[in-house]
């Protein structure tokens, strides 16, 4: 009897002990785990949203609205006008394997807070703009920092944050672009109309400043181990020790770099796919709303017709997003090409609007899944550690094409009077691109002291 009641008043005291929890003394440590909080890759994913929201305003689906307004007014031609954005874009290409590495080594903040800078002043004074000079003084800065810098830049950041759920991430960042590119054609169109092109230009410049500019200085970093974190949310506490619940390491991943990326089959594929692509998609873009105004819509309606495309392809975006992280990015990427060949020729059938509204659907969706898996292959394939100087020489290669593609279907447009020939000559080109992917392999990891 004395026993129990003794071992009663021993538990007694134990339990008003654990519920207490004293203070550690010095130098203790504290093996309790910590319940993790939002990991900051996805703050990173935020800024990148918001960074591609007004990025967009110098992409195609935004210069697309301004090329008939000002080539009215001062009775340019469209060559004229996609010359402008096309010497930007090979500036771009010819500097972005410089940025590459800088990115790499200094991060992604200060490169991305200059360009919006400059790139907001660019579109507010185009406002002011007169002659010729001025328009292709202020389009060609504007373009070679969008091409050079900025799509660099944010192309590398994500990747670097997340391995296991790249695909998710990517896609999630990649929403902002699609959500600028699907507003604001609309609200340009609509200034446009109510006031005039000068108006939309200006209120361009001030969105790049305030939406883009500002998160970009306040809260990027350039990658999880800056910030003592690892890939996907893990910190080193978090790595599995044998525990219970704790989180098993994450795959050993590769990292080539430039050099070695350079000697691979691989890179010369992947970047001949992409260049293919980007020849075709900025075309189309820069002149589907001169395209559909040829058809009989009205600027309006080529207006909505964009912004259903770039909506489209935010659920094109998330889709092939979990797709790669299921399947091979490879075989999805190929088949993405495959389609989008169908659907670029069955422009020439576009002549009434269900017809637009229908097409715009299906390009968006199969298009918002080319431009995310971009991002993505490049990191799956060669790794995060040098991604920026891979990514920025072969963006480098790629603008060549990107600037190629709207000025071809200019030529055809003014020798011709349409774009049948071009179109054509889009499809085939993105069959080459579904081959070139399909015949990419993931190179192995190589000895680093080769590079």
């Amino acid at each position: 009897m004395f026993a129990q009641r003794h071992k009663s008043k021993v538990d007694e005291a134990q339990g008003d002990i654990s519920q207490k929890a004293p203070a550690r003394e010095p130098g203790t440590v504290n093996n309790e785990r910590k319940k993790p909080g939002i990991y900051y890759g996805w703050v990173i994913v935020g800024v990148i949203m918001l960074a591609g929201f007004t990025q967009s305003a110098g992409t195609f689906n935004v210069l697309g609205v301004f090329m008939s307004p000002i080539t009215d007014e001062f009775s340019w031609n469209r060559s004229t006008f996609a010359g402008a954005i096309g010497i930007g874009s090979i500036l771009g290409g010819l500097i972005s394997p410089l940025i590459g590495p800088l990115v790499d080594r200094y991060g992604s903040r200060w490169a991305l807070v200059i360009s919006f800078a400059i790139m907001g002043l660019a579109f507010v004074l185009m406002a002011w703009m007169t002659t010729l000079w001025q328009f292709y003084a202020l389009q060609v800065i504007g373009r070679m920092l969008n091409i050079g810098v900025v799509a660099v830049a944010t192309s590398v950041i994500i990747p670097k944050w997340f391995v296991e759920r790249r695909g998710r991430a990517v896609s999630t960042g990649m929403i902002g672009v699609w959500l600028g590119a699907t507003i604001t054609p609309l609200y340009v169109q609509a200034l446009i109309s109510q006031w005039s092109w000068r108006v939309g230009a200006a209120a361009v410049g001030l969105s790049l400043w305030v939406v883009s500019m500002a998160p970009a200085a306040l809260f990027l970093r350039r990658q999880p181990e800056d910030m003592g974190l690892l890939p996907d949310g893990r910190s080193p506490e978090e790595e599995s020790d044998g525990s219970p619940g704790s989180r098993p390491p994450p795959p050993d991943e590769i990292s080539i770099t430039l050099n070695q990326a350079r000697r691979t089959q691989a890179f010369y594929l992947l970047t001949l796919a992409m260049s293919t692509g980007w020849f075709v998609r900025t075309g189309v873009i820069l002149h589907l709303i001169s395209f559909l105004i040829d058809r009989g819509l009205s600027p309006s309606t080529a207006a909505m017709v964009m912004s259903l495309n770039a909506a489209s392809s935010i659920a094109g975006t998330i889709v092939f997003g979990q797709l790669v992280d299921r399947f091979s990015i490879r075989k999805v990427m190929a088949a993405n090409f495959v389609v989008l060949a169908i659907i670029v020729y069955w422009m020439n059938s576009v002549d009434a609007i269900p017809i637009a509204l229908a097409w715009a659907v299906v390009w968006g969706v199969t298009q918002g899944g080319f431009t995310s898996m971009q991002q993505i292959i490049y990191a799956n394939y060669f790794g995060r550690r040098y991604l920026g100087s891979i990514q920025g020489t072969a963006r480098g290669i790629q603008t060549i094409a990107q600037a190629s593609g709207p000025l071809a279907a200019a030529a055809v447009f003014d020798a011709s009077g349409g774009y049948f020939g071009i179109i054509v000559a889009y499809s085939v080109a993105l069959m080459i691109s579904a081959v070139a992917v399909f015949l990419s392999r993931k190179p192995q990891p190589l000895n680093q002291e080769t590079a």
